[in-house]
Formats: structure tokens, sequence, C-alpha cells
């Protein structure tokens, strides 16, 4: 069942481990990203929570060329 999640647009928030592992980098960069002002996450809570929007929006404009 989560392949099919994968193939479809997914809608939520993850938390600092998951916004990682979705973005294939390490909770230290992701941290250093946020502290940078270049990532934001939801300050609701005392946790750092990343809607899912906000972490394919940085993705779009940081895709890696490969090659």
């Amino acid at each position: 069942m989560l392949k099919e999640q994968e193939q479809s647009t997914l809608v939520g928030a993850l938390n600092l481990r998951g916004a990682a592992k979705y973005m294939s980098l390490s909770e230290i960069t992701v941290r250093r990203l946020v502290y940078g002002g270049r990532l934001k996450p939801n300050r609701a809570t005392r946790r750092l929570i990343f809607p899912i929007a906000e972490l394919d929006r940085f993705l779009a404009g940081h895709s890696r060329k490969r090659g």
C-alpha cells in the first residue's frame, strides 16, 4: 500500500526524521536548512514538523543534476 501512496501526491506532514528520509538527507542537514532559513517547518509545536508541500517546494527548487 505504501507504493500506492508514493505514486500519488502525498498530503500531510513529517517529523524531522521523516523529512530527512523523504529528502534523502541527514537530520543534521535538514536542521541546517531550517536554521539557514531555506526550509520552513511548522512551528505550531515545539517539534519540527514539515508539511510535505514545503519539502516538495524545496526539492523542486534545489534538484541535483546528476550525470
